[in-house]
């Protein structure tokens, strides 16, 4: 069916969670900034409106005005935060959430925007023996890396947008295995309102053709460090040439879906895979969804001191703007001593990764998540598929 479940909540805390119906699917907690400074054209998806809208729409008549008053009371948070009653409802994709998934996917992978050093070293040949001849031939030589850097990262930046497309597009059509929570009243088909959040599992070699799997293999590929860069290549390897079923993992959503949901989505994965091995029109396609690893991209972050902060937005020039920044970035070494993640089950995630790596993204402002400033990890993570279910015992025990 195109409905899979519904479930109650308080925005934003967390929902209660009511299992009518055999299929169950719920959502989970925040997730990372936007890419704010490589915006594209997509629209963005505002928790807030779309709450907004069901509650305008559910807005009841006379009969309802004698219990209004307790309902007002009752939706205000501690810190006098208007809290809104909202259901989620749990749908199959379908191709009309294509912008919705794609707005979704700015959070989940970025491949522009990190340290531009990787970009410049793979650039320019011949920066060293430049540099060496003369402080001026060395600045200028300098501006023409960083110039080139920016060339590159632009490139990298159109590659990936096509990438997100495609991307968007193989989730919204791979109605079988995978799962969308949307606001409550987003009509039976689900086709009113935007997905808040997605779970879905694509095989790499069935989309071995597709520009966003080559784009995404090719990226992380190049950023596995060399511990980790034989191990990984010869997963994703055998994943594309069929060898064995590797899934990439793709878990997006909105910072304010209720950390509850989490088990849920993640029950209905497993549901989808097991019906998916068992009724799929053909043995190949059976097969494909019967996966032996998973190849999962999340991120995480190291939260800076409130002083550290104030003293980065303070940088100044000279002799005392160098001096605020050592300590600044003094701050952020102590600081990735204590890496959190956006996801809470991602800790969950990394206990039974047999693989894992990470590569830096730049700190952002984040005020979504309470948050001055932070520096980013973009980690990845292989995952054996046999461990789900500990997986999903594991991250239900946490709530």
């Amino acid at each position: 069916g195109d409905r899979k479940q519904a479930l109650d909540g308080d925005e934003p805390e967390e929902a209660d969670g009511d299992d009518d119906d055999g299929d169950d699917e719920e959502e989970a907690d925040g997730d990372v900034a936007d890419e704010d400074d490589y915006d594209d054209d997509d629209e963005s998806i505002d928790m807030n409106q779309a709450l907004m809208r069901i509650k305008n729409r559910e807005g009841g008549g006379e009969d309802d005005d004698a219990d209004s008053d307790e309902r007002d009371q009752d939706a205000v948070g501690e810190d006098g935060e208007e809290l809104i009653n909202v259901g989620f409802e749990f749908f199959d994709p379908k191709e009309n959430d294509f912008h919705g998934l794609r707005t979704l996917l700015r959070g989940w992978f970025t491949a522009v925007g990190e340290d531009n050093s990787t970009t410049i070293s793979t650039s320019d040949n011949g920066r060293s023996s430049s540099s060496k001849k003369s402080k001026r031939r060395g600045s200028k030589h300098d501006d023409n890396a960083r110039q080139q850097a920016s060339a590159n990262n632009s490139k990298l930046l159109e590659a990936w947008n096509i990438a997100k497309s495609d991307l968007a597009d193989i989730i919204s059509k791979q109605v079988t295995v995978g799962t969308l929570i949307k606001a409550e009243g987003s009509g039976e088909k689900g086709s009113e309102n935007p997905p808040l959040a997605c779970i879905t599992a694509l095989n790499l070699h069935t989309h071995k053709n597709s520009s966003s799997i080559n784009f995404i293999g090719t990226f992380l590929k190049k950023k596995a460090p060399p511990q980790f860069k034989h191990t990984f290549n010869r997963v994703w390897s055998e994943g594309i040439a069929g060898k064995k079923q590797v899934g990439l993992l793709v878990q997006a959503r909105l910072i304010n879906i209720p950390p509850s949901c989490v088990p849920v989505l993640q029950t209905e994965l497993a549901k989808d895979l097991e019906w998916a091995q068992e009724n799929e029109d053909t043995q190949a396609l059976k097969k494909s969804f019967a996966f032996d690893s998973f190849v999962y991209v999340t991120r995480a972050y190291y939260p800076l001191d409130y002083e550290d902060a104030q003293t980065t937005q303070q940088d100044g020039h000279g002799a005392k703007g160098k001096k605020e920044k050592s300590r600044t970035k003094k701050g952020f070494e102590e600081k990735k001593r204590e890496r959190m993640w956006f996801h809470f089950e991602d800790e969950v995630f990394e206990r039974h990764a047999t693989i894992k790596f990470d590569y830096s993204l730049k700190a952002k402002t984040d005020k979504s998540q309470g948050i001055d400033l932070v520096d980013q990890d973009q980690v990845i993570m292989v995952i054996p598929a046999s461990k789900w279910m500990t997986i999903q015992q594991e991250v239900a025990m946490m709530l």
